[in-house]
């Protein structure tokens, strides 16, 4: 009887089969690599960045928010956009910026002037007040040619309302200011009809994650697209509860003036909050302000800074 022949197989050998040395060590190898795999932990998936496109603010954007930022800012106004973690009361908590400057407190004065026309440079003679900056690049925000540098203060320097107001503030601790103890990627991007966008990612001048941070900011900064339309005219509501009343604002169309409103869960009814008015130290003036208005700390986190 002839000897049995080897029949072909997907790597199993046979009864009719020897294993040679180098079959052995191949064998060897592979059951290696097969349990290298099996043990190696699985690479997390990366935190994703999500879009985000203005209600309010009087410039329309669409911006790819970082990842570490919430979906959803914080404030959605005419001249301010704001995104933060704010999981705690310190003001060095990384936070993003974008502003329209209504005014800007010179240092040393105590009255509002409107925003310079030429910003980047008003912002450089900062520096004969002890403002520091470093590492200043230029970029490109959708067409707009755009600086960016960073900025903080020397020891012990708080130049309040240096960086602007998004509001008639008539108190500069109630505006953006530039101090020792935060550290700012700012960029100064020149828009159309003599406008000027100023935004920033806050941080505190030993934060770990700096690096990042910018480097994040400046990606949200490439990524904006200006959108052609108006800005709605109510921010999106905020509630404080799933089911209680909502507080929100809505903007006049003719004055620009903001205006409250208080209405229930589902939107169906709604009144306006009236402002009460107050005295004005000046003969036949009248102011009115509310709880709520931008100077309060409570509304807006870190308003200053």
């Amino acid at each position: 009887m002839p000897p049995p022949t080897a029949r072909p197989t997907l790597g199993i050998m046979t009864a009719t089969t020897k294993p040679t040395a180098s079959a052995i060590i191949c064998g060897l190898m592979t059951m290696i690599l097969l349990s290298a795999c099996h043990n190696a932990s699985p690479t997390p998936p990366a935190a994703d960045a999500h879009g985000y496109t203005t209600k309010s603010f009087r410039v329309p954007f669409t911006a790819t928010v970082p990842a570490d930022m919430p979906a959803t800012p914080a404030t959605d106004e005419h001249n301010f956009v704001t995104w933060g973690q704010f999981k705690t009361s310190s003001e060095t908590e990384p936070a993003i910026r974008f502003m329209l400057p209504v005014s800007v407190f010179p240092p040393g004065s105590t009255a509002p002037t409107p925003p310079p026309a030429n910003y980047l440079q008003y912002l450089r003679k900062l520096s004969a007040a002890g403002a520091r900056f470093a590492d200043e690049t230029s970029l490109n925000v959708d067409g707009h040619p755009a600086t960016i540098l960073t900025a903080t203060a020397a020891a012990g320097v708080v130049l309040d309302g240096a960086v602007g107001c998004p509001t008639t503030e008539t108190d500069p601790k109630s505006c953006f200011a530039l101090e020792s103890t935060l550290v700012l990627r700012l960029s100064v991007i020149p828009l159309d009809g003599g406008l000027t966008l100023v935004a920033w990612v806050r941080t505190g001048p030993t934060a770990t994650d700096q690096v990042s941070q910018f480097k994040h900011f400046e990606q949200m900064l490439t990524s904006i697209r200006f959108a052609s339309r108006s800005p709605d005219a109510s921010v999106a509501p905020v509630s404080l509860t799933d089911s209680g009343p909502i507080v929100f604002t809505r903007y006049d169309q003719t004055t620009g003036q903001p205006q409250i409103f208080i209405t229930n869960a589902d939107r169906q009814r709604e009144r306006q909050l009236l402002l009460p008015v107050v005295a004005d130290s000046r003969p036949g003036h009248q102011t009115a302000r509310s709880s709520s208005s931008p100077s309060d700390p409570t509304r807006h986190p870190g308003r200053r800074r």
